[in-house]
């Protein structure tokens, strides 16, 4: 069973995306930020990981810098989620390791599942 990581600092959204995983098929692990996350590597590191970009601690660029110097997860597909549909935000975090950028309103489910399929499959 594939593990995706949700990385939200907004506790409601992120148990929500990782129910909705967990019914699609997906094991989860979340964490409320960006150095919950490094952390949790520690333990495994997931098949794919969503990743906020706007959270206290660390943010979700911050966080991806070091996803990408981190060899045990340097090849892991990330997926960004955003409140912000900002083009220069957009290509900022394509160049910084991020396959995908998700607007956090409105996407659906349907996107969502999209977007980690396409990720998982190395499309």
């Amino acid at each position: 069973m594939p593990t995706v990581m949700v990385v939200e600092d907004t506790a409601l959204l992120r148990d929500t995306v990782a129910r909705y995983l967990r019914l699609q098929g997906f094991s989860t692990v979340c964490a409320a930020n960006g150095l919950e996350a490094l952390a949790a590597l520690g333990d495994a590191v997931p098949d794919l990981i969503l990743l906020d970009i706007m959270m206290p601690e660390m943010d979700g660029l911050e966080c991806l810098i070091k996803l990408r110097r981190d060899p045990r997860a340097r090849e892991t597909p990330v997926i960004m989620m955003s409140a912000l549909g900002n083009p220069e935000q957009k290509e900022r975090a394509r160049q910084l390791g991020a396959q995908e950028y998700l607007v956090k309103a409105p996407f659906s489910a349907e996107e969502l599942m999209d977007r980690i399929n396409r990720c998982m499959s190395g499309n």
